[in-house]
């Protein structure tokens, strides 16, 4: 007798509730005896959940604004007991409505200190000054969000999706237009390389950043470009024309590496315009040489033409073509180094026009053309291989994060040639630069992506819809190994936004898989809807 009643003590005093439920249950069956010790095991049950739940909210009340982890997995621990308490004792309880009580309130007092928290978070996103700041924070309430499961209430849930959505705005739009906006006079009161380092500090935490650092970049050397376009045009023309002086005075608030693709264009643009004052001052000479009545110059002229001058300025222009080739071959080949597909394929495009209208005079031109386009078809194979075998046929069972960011590189490639093939469609150069395969790939990648993805969100679906438990256990664990690199694959697929009939399902069928945080909510709730049910069921058998 005494041997049982210590196992009530010790079951309660570790929280082991199906325990007691035994122990209690063969008090019963022990005539008046135990019925006393049921009452004494009773009460002494009922003591102990009313300290557990005051301890249970003291500790979210000590919790505070600032939502240490430790002390949010311990309430996790206590709320998960009470919920073994509602199942196991609630019969035995003097007021069992305080259990659902007490997790509620619980969960309202945690949700007021989420609030305050991402009020803070939203005040830095109103500030746009420390971006690194906010994605410190919103890592640390998303790993809260994961950590409460089913305890984080849908409020909290909504509050992080709006300020993820107003995240993206400020950072894809209003820093985006502010930039894209911004005359390149006032850059001294304004410096560009200063959110250029902001982003730069982040960009490897949330790809957003990386795509509003090549929109910018991509506006802002636009901007350069058509200061050199006008400066070329400006008749007489003058190496140090306005043009030149206001991208030269704006240049040095750009970051090193824009700076040293500008000053080379720069460079170009100066070339040429010191190419034309030549070819002016060669035609004013021809012209002055035709205009003369003497037959001597004439005659020189006849020579002239025939012999040296005009070879000359053949020769030299030939020169230069050589010379701005190799530049465009060097900066191809630091991009493609630099794992630059964008900017590498830009400058492809340059290297190709040159070849289509230069080839038949200086034939040097199509030997670099050759080899950048054979690098340019190794690269999308490469690319293209890597993301089939690693990805949509790897079975491996470990996913170590070196895996995540060879599939994300692979794959964000993929994105940058078929954004490169939807630029210049039914242009001669695809045909040029791409393998005759290139569309046949394109459509096997999006039958097997798309396949891929439906599969996984069919089987989500159909186990939350069966209740199978074991396909739900599959499915979670599935996504929870591939998690980063999914959230990474649906960032690049909004981001790119690309609206291309050859792969617009495989887009489609990425942006629509359910992410592992609502899959995981979801599953929570139903095992929840569950458990209720069944208690009930027992409650009403009960009473029967």
């Amino acid at each position: 007798m005494n041997d049982t009643s210590k196992k009530v003590r010790d079951a309660i005093q570790k929280y082991d509730y199906e325990q007691v439920t035994y122990e209690l249950t063969k008090f019963k069956l022990l005539g008046d005896i135990g019925e006393h010790l049921f009452k004494q095991a009773k009460q002494a049950l009922n003591r102990s959940l009313v300290l557990f739940i005051e301890e249970t909210n003291d500790q979210v009340i000590m919790l505070g604004t600032n939502l240490e982890i430790e002390r949010i997995k311990l309430i996790i621990e206590n709320l998960n007991r009470i919920q073994k308490a509602k199942q196991f004792v609630f019969q035995y309880l003097d007021t069992p409505d305080e259990l659902d009580k007490c997790i509620t309130d619980i969960k309202i007092m945690i949700e007021e200190r989420l609030k305050r928290f991402l009020e803070r978070v939203k005040v830095l996103l109103i500030n746009i000054n420390n971006f690194y700041e906010v994605e410190q924070k919103m890592e640390y309430i998303n790993s809260v969000r994961n950590l409460l499961g089913s305890y984080c209430t849908k409020v909290i849930f909504d509050e992080i999706e709006t300020i993820q959505e107003r995240q993206e705005h400020v950072i894809s739009v209003e820093v985006v237009q502010k930039y894209s906006d911004m005359n390149i006079d006032i850059y001294v009161l304004n410096p560009p390389i200063d959110i250029f380092e902001k982003f730069a500090a982040v960009k490897n935490i949330n790809p957003i950043y990386n795509q509003a650092l090549n929109k910018i970049k991509e506006n802002i050397i636009s901007k350069f470009r058509k200061e050199l376009e006008l400066a070329e045009l400006l008749i007489p023309p003058n190496p140090k024309n306005i043009h030149i002086r206001k991208f030269e005075c704006a240049i040095k608030y750009l970051p090193e590496d824009m700076r040293n693709i500008l000053e080379l264009e720069l460079k170009y643009c100066k070339d040429d315009i010191n190419f034309m004052i030549q070819q002016q001052q060669n035609h004013n000479e021809f012209q002055n040489l035709i205009r003369s009545e003497d037959l001597k110059p004439i005659k020189n002229l006849q020579q002239y033409q025939n012999s040296q001058s005009i070879q000359s300025l053949i020769s030299q222009t030939r020169e230069l073509v050589l010379t701005q080739v190799q530049e465009i071959t060097d900066k191809i080949d630091q991009h493609v180094e630099q794992d630059d597909i964008n900017e590498a394929l830009t400058v492809v495009k340059i290297l190709y026009e040159y070849k289509n209208e230069l080839e038949t005079i200086v034939t040097y031109v199509r030997q670099p053309y050759l080899i950048v386009q054979s690098q340019i078809k190794i690269k999308f194979d490469n690319a293209y291989l890597c993301f089939m075998n690693q990805f949509l046929q790897n079975n491996t069972s470990e996913i170590t994060n070196e895996i995540v960011e060879t599939i994300e590189k692979s794959f964000l490639y993929l994105i940058e040639f078929i954004k490169f093939k939807n630029k210049l469609k039914d242009q001669s150069i695809l045909t040029h630069i791409f393998s005759e395969d290139f569309n046949e790939k394109l459509i096997v990648l999006n039958r097997k992506t798309t396949d891929y993805f439906i599969e996984l969100q069919k089987t989500y679906e159909d186990g939350l819809k069966n209740i199978d438990i074991s396909s739900l256990k599959e499915i979670l664990d599935f996504m929870h190994k591939w998690n980063l690199l999914f959230m990474k694959m649906k960032n690049i697929v909004r981001i790119h936004n690309i609206n291309d009939i050859v792969v617009n399902s495989m887009m489609k069928a990425i942006t629509d898989l359910t992410i592992y945080s609502h899959m995981l909510h979801n599953v929570s709730q139903k095992i929840q809807e569950l458990e209720d049910e069944f208690i009930y069921q027992q409650l009403i058998n009960k009473e029967k």
